[in-house]
């Protein structure tokens, strides 16, 4: 009852924005309460309102696993109080970047806080990987210019970052072994939620394009083979 009700005052949603505080919304939420609970409706909203949630620690053991090879943001739809909560977990040095919906007022699936999640690793959406647990942002990071993919459960997860994380280290090196560079544009970015917690990969078609630019030298047999 006290969720259902936490999620239906409007406050819910202006917290999110960033348009009033935590404490806000849980004060909306024990006087909505105390119409059907009565007059200790406050008290177990001040007690639930101390729950910090759960860890699922399959799940953070992926993320740190991911932070050792590739940069690892946090995208969230939460409340001013979220970094606290991810310092009280002490999880907050888990992700290089946590873009927070309340501090840049914009929230899923907003495309706006998809690209300015991009913009803070400095790459472009189409450099990203997206994994969230709504299909709705979900689909709007696909939108945005992400591979995207709909969390269910740890298992498809984790099949869904290594294919992005394969794909990207097959196409850095035959990159690299057109250029002999490796550009910034390239790299790999991902945006998970490690708790019940960054439009197609373009990088290939990159590489075609290098390909007709540099084209290889042919060997002798295809030589003798076009004569």
């Amino acid at each position: 009852m006290i969720l259902s009700t936490a999620n239906q005052v409007p406050e819910y949603e202006l917290g999110v924005l960033g348009h009033v505080s935590v404490d806000d919304w849980c004060r909306a939420t024990a006087i909505a309460l105390e119409q059907v609970a009565g007059r200790h409706a406050v008290d177990v909203v001040a007690e639930w309102s101390r729950y910090r949630g759960d860890l699922d620690d399959r799940m953070v053991n992926l993320v740190a696993s991911l932070a050792s090879t590739t940069r690892v943001g946090l995208l969230s739809n939460a409340h001013d109080c979220f970094r606290g909560d991810l310092r009280e977990h002490g999880i907050d040095g888990l992700f290089e970047h946590v873009i927070c919906s309340a501090e840049v007022c914009i929230a899923k699936p907003n495309p706006e806080i998809y690209a300015i999640a991009a913009e803070t690793f400095g790459v472009t959406t189409v450099a990203c990987a997206f994994t969230g647990d709504r299909a709705e942002n979900v689909h709007a990071a696909r939108d945005a210019g992400m591979r995207s993919h709909e969390f269910r459960e740890r298992a498809s997860c984790a099949r869904f970052i290594r294919a992005r994380l394969y794909r990207h280290l097959t196409a850095v090196k035959h990159w690299m072994s057109v250029t002999s560079l490796v550009r910034e544009a390239a790299s790999f970015r991902l945006f998970s939620r490690p708790l019940p917690i960054a439009r197609q990969w373009r990088l290939t078609r990159d590489v075609r394009r290098v390909d007709s630019r540099h084209p290889r030298r042919r060997t002798r047999r295809e030589v003798d083979a076009h004569r």
